[in-house]
């Protein structure tokens, strides 16, 4: 399974299903007028969660398997830490890498994650945490 970065509205992704993070939803829904086929909810930690790293390990995962489910081949992912303080951002991109690339060992379906940090500084983070996990 190929990741990839990109500097990018998530809206303007042309990709099978993008992830969009949520309160509470957990569920898929048809792309509408977007050019993906799917939406796929998923819950997020907030700042200040005590256990804000496993909450985003599961995001990222139980969105990668509703991804798998729905038979689709690329997915655009946001950071699912949108509002944590600076330190927690470095950790997040972690958490979220790691958890993309043990995923891809088991994908069927899926081939390409594309990440869409919109914001430069939280590309310069993923890009990073990308770098050293792949030493």
């Amino acid at each position: 399974m190929h990741i990839q970065l990109l500097r990018a509205d998530i809206t303007s992704m042309k990709v099978d299903a993008i992830i969009s993070p949520s309160e509470t939803s957990d569920e898929s829904v048809s792309g509408g007028n977007l050019l993906c086929k799917f939406i796929i909810y998923t819950p997020i930690p907030r700042a200040g969660d005590e256990d804000a790293e496993e909450k985003i390990r599961r995001a990222t995962i139980n969105s990668l398997e509703r991804a798998e489910s729905l038979a689709v081949a690329s997915v655009a992912m946001p950071a699912m830490c949108a509002g944590f303080p600076d330190p927690m951002m470095k950790r997040c991109a972690q958490v979220m890498l790691e958890a993309t690339m043990l995923f891809g060992t088991r994908a069927r379906s899926l081939q390409r994650v594309v990440y869409c940090l919109f914001d430069q500084g939280l590309y310069e983070v993923f890009e990073s945490a990308l770098r050293e996990l792949k030493r």
